[in-house]
């Protein structure tokens, strides 16, 4: 079914489908919609990082003119008892008989108006008993720590990674290969260094929020997940509803690159409504989503061996993934952790083990390339620190170690799908050319990530009689640009106009059937799912042509963008008219994916360069240029993917150089506000910022594209830090690089005696 012939949507950068609704306020997000009927929720929440709950006294809230009621987990029944997580069943929409983290909710109330809400939650008594946190992964390792879970939880239903009874473990991978020790001793230089990663806040301009409408046999929830179908299973299993019952509707979203992911606000809203009787609007202002989401801390110990050539022998991995108090998403995180540090070098002796650990803090969650940033920092700041062990220039030892085209990262996953030697190459050209003369050091780091796993998928395309489109499919549209690039590739595979397309936003009472909005899947694997419906209806279109005409299929045919019958061209639109016999009908196809090869659908490749400049006397550094590559087999839309990739390098900016979520001694946020966290602005951004786009047409999706859009993420702190131990000798371990961290440590370095 494909086409010949040069593309003529495909590799232009079109204006953004949702662009004008966006800029000119006519996009419908969650707050903006009105559910007839609805009420507010305002929740209490936990002053304390781990406590018991001795009791909640809610009569004076309840008291209060337009409270409809003032709840407690013991108020809510069996739905109040039943734990939900897509991984590990270990969350309650309340807190029952104890809180494990500061903020999590232990009672709501529910008025007829907000500011009546939160009103009445501030008359909420709860009495508690203080137990010892648990902040530190370290210390929540030790033997007799205090127990986060004093039970193991139950497997969710995509769960595969058990807890560790006893321990705060709440999932642990290990992956391994050869022979470790023989690979050490093959080595001339052995290294050991160990490396640590900040909790981040996974800000978005709208945080989360959810309205659910529940009846004894229907569930309805407006949402801005980025899982619809994801909810829907876990929303049917707490209320033991068929799928059929549960509906979740997908508005506009206001950004979420993982922080929306799996369920969040939802069940609370469920359950709420389903006490009260009438529909439950759930809003988190920043502060409450900073107690929802975030990414994992890490703490990354590494031993690396080479020989004096360069060639690498060995690599020992420890990590401890600080998991917060509830699992989410992390033991797919743990998993993904143990492959991405591998990197993309050739290891022959490997030994991973990667550990989550519930501490008394924030969950931790999906957030752009799981365990991506973490490993890469620890992985390619390594590598630099083995060039210099052993006086080789850091990109000619990774040129040495990269693997090939075809080779394998790990066995039992697909073979590199890119030439990683030259993307590398094209990385140092593209840094020349983009050279600052005031630079004092410069710095690269090269990152791979195996995303879109699991790639499951349906879409549906109705041509109709007018010659527009509708698309449906259930990906969200997150900002990532993608109801545009699917409008692309059916205005391509149908010749019909981009603008006469028509994408849907999610809604599971009438889209198919997604797997989620993540790991880069979009065009992938979804766009392969919308390209197959779409050349279902040109299949269709043939048979349809034919049999009006009376001819056989074998005299119809498909080309430049109409059916052709004999000599006689016929648009689309006017093959459905005919066979109809008036202006009427419709074509509808249907495409589907449950995999496309090995696994991973594609590697994501995401490499970097930065100069800087450094303040001594500050500590502050200066980003004077930063080059990102991605390879994307082939760029359907290529100003979306340089927007992706710079928006990936920004995001990457925060958590090297000063985000990070800051917890007391006791387990209380020290940073809860937006006044006092730091993400990046406008101001932070170098004065050169480019991003390289590779096309080799060797992806695994549509006209040879690949996923992107997380990559640009995982080689930034170590670029950034890599620079910084160039030029001015000091390496630091720890993230963020702040101007008191780097002062202190060049305060430090020159304290030190010189070596002889």
């Amino acid at each position: 079914m494909s086409q010949p012939g040069p593309l003529r949507e495909i590799g232009h950068s079109v204006e953004r489908k949702d662009g004008v609704a966006k800029v000119t306020g006519r996009a419908q997000y969650l707050d903006d919609l009105v559910i007839s009927g609805a009420v507010y929720a305002a929740i209490v929440r936990s002053p304390y990082a781990h406590a018991r709950i001795l009791s909640v006294e809610r009569a004076a809230a309840a008291a209060v003119p337009g409270v409809v009621a003032a709840l407690a987990a013991a108020d809510l029944g069996a739905l109040g008892e039943r734990p939900f997580g897509t991984f590990l069943k270990d969350q309650r929409v309340l807190a029952r008989d104890k809180a494990r983290y500061e903020g999590e909710p232990v009672a709501v109330v529910v008025a007829e108006d907000p500011a009546t809400a939160a009103r009445a939650a501030s008359l909420v008594d709860v009495a508690y008993e203080p137990l010892p946190p648990v902040i530190d992964v370290v210390r929540a390792r030790e033997p007799g720590a205090t127990l986060v879970h004093d039970t193991p939880p139950a497997l969710g239903r995509q769960g595969r990674w058990p807890t560790v009874p006893g321990t705060n473990v709440c999932a642990r991978v290990a992956i391994e290969q050869g022979d470790v020790e023989q690979g050490f001793r093959d080595a001339d230089v052995v290294l050991e260094r160990t490396y640590t990663f900040p909790r981040v806040f996974h800000y978005t301009l709208e945080p989360h929020g959810a309205v659910a409408s529940a009846t004894p046999d229907e569930l309805t929830v407006w949402t801005n997940t980025g899982h619809p179908y994801q909810l829907r299973q876990e929303l049917a299993d707490m209320f033991e509803l068929d799928l059929a019952r549960i509906r979740i509707v997908v508005p506009y979203v206001g950004g979420s690159f993982g922080g929306k992911s799996f369920p969040k606000l939802e069940p609370l809203a469920a359950v709420l409504s389903a006490t009260v009787g009438r529909p439950v609007k759930v809003l988190n202002g920043v502060e409450g989503s900073m107690r929802i989401n975030r990414r994992h801390g890490a703490r990354v110990t590494l031993r690396v061996g080479a020989r004096r050539d360069g060639t690498l022998t060995a690599k020992h991995a420890r990590v401890l993934l600080d998991g917060g108090a509830y699992a989410d998403l992390g033991p797919v995180v743990t998993e993904k952790t143990s492959v991405r540090l591998l990197g993309p070098y050739r290891v022959p002796h490997y030994s991973i083990q990667v550990e989550n650990v519930y501490t008394t803090t924030t969950p931790a969650g999906a957030f752009r390339s799981i365990g991506g940033p973490q490993s890469v920092w620890a992985t390619e700041s390594i590598m630099d620190e083995l060039a210099a062990a052993l006086d080789m220039d850091p990109v000619e030892l990774r040129l040495h170690n990269l693997v090939s085209r075809g080779e394998s990262v790990r066995p039992g996953l697909r073979p590199m799908d890119a030439d990683l030697g030259d993307d590398l190459k094209r990385l140092g050209k593209a840094m020349d050319e983009a050279h600052a003369p005031e630079a004092a050091g410069r710095g690269v780091a090269v990152g791979i990530s195996n995303p879109a796993e699991l790639p499951i998928s349906t879409a549906i395309v109705r041509l109709h009689y007018d010659g527009s489109a509708t698309v449906l499919c259930s990906m969200v549209e997150v900002g990532q640009g993608l109801h545009t690039v699917l409008a692309q590739i059916v205005a391509e595979e149908l010749s019909v106009p981009r603008a006469a397309v028509v994408v849907v936003s999610p809604d599971t009472r009438v889209g198919p059937y997604d797997w989620s909005s993540g790991a880069s899947r979009g065009v992938t694997i979804v766009g392969t799912a919308v390209q197959r419906a779409a050349q279902d209806v040109r299949a269709q279109l043939l048979a349809l042509a034919a049999e009006v005409a009376g001819v056989p299929a074998a005299e119809v045919a498909w080309r430049d963008g109409a059916v052709h019958v004999g000599e006689r061209r016929v648009a689309p639109a006017q093959v459905i008219r005919e066979w109809y016999g008036r202006p009427a009908g419709e074509v509808i196809g249907r495409g589907y994916v449950r995999n496309l090869g090995r696994d991973p659908a594609f590697w994501e490749i995401g490499m970097g360069g930065a100069e800087i400049a450094v303040d001594r006397d500050t500590g502050v550094i200066q980003l004077l240029s930063y080059t990102g590559l991605a390879d994307v087999g082939r760029a359907i839309n290529p100003q979306l993917c340089e927007q992706q990739d710079v928006g990936a390098i920004v995001m990457g900016l925060g958590h090297t150089l000063f985000e990070e979520m800051a917890y007391s001694e006791s387990g209380s946020l020290l940073n809860p506000s937006m006044i006092e966290y730091r993400v990046p602005l406008v101001t932070d951004l170098p004065a050169t910022l480019h991003a390289v786009l590779v096309e080799n047409g060797d992806g695994a999706g549509p006209y040879g594209a690949k996923g992107m859009g997380e990559g640009g993420n995982l080689a930034v702190a170590p670029a950034i830090a890599n620079a910084l131990a160039r030029a001015t000798g000091v390496r630091i371990r720890d993230l963020p690089l702040t101007p008191e961290r780097v002062w202190t440590a060049l305060r430090e370095a020159a304290a030190r005696p010189a070596r002889p």
